[in-house]
């Protein structure tokens, strides 16, 4: 996967939000698949892991995957309408600070 930073521009909403742009090909017709949420307390081994795909909802232990490796984390896995790219948008807590960033693998053409 390739990592890099969220890129948001107003260049589409009429609502007054930022657009939230694919980092492999810059496009801005990104959909939002399944959603993984992390919590833990700091630095715990074990903590709460639930996935939400579609209408299915799982929950486990297992914090695998968790973009913080100290605390709360979230991961929502997106498909562009531009391109074939597998992109996943992170956001993580890790020493008081909260970060934002995204990451893609390309797909298929």
């Amino acid at each position: 996967m390739t990592k890099k930073a969220a890129k948001l521009s107003d260049m589409v909403s009429s609502f007054g939000e930022d657009t939230l742009h694919c980092p492999a090909c810059d496009g801005f017709y990104l959909h939002q698949g399944r959603t993984e949420v992390f919590n833990r307390g700091e630095d715990a081994n074990e903590g709460t892991h639930v996935i939400i795909d579609g209408d299915k909802v799982q929950m486990d232990r297992d914090l695998t995957g968790n973009p913080s490796g100290r605390r709360h984390g979230l991961t929502i896995y997106f498909t562009c309408e531009n391109c074939p790219a597998d992109v996943r948008m992170h956001i993580y807590q890790h020493k008081g600070n909260t970060f934002v960033g995204m990451e893609y693998q390309d797909g298929a053409a």
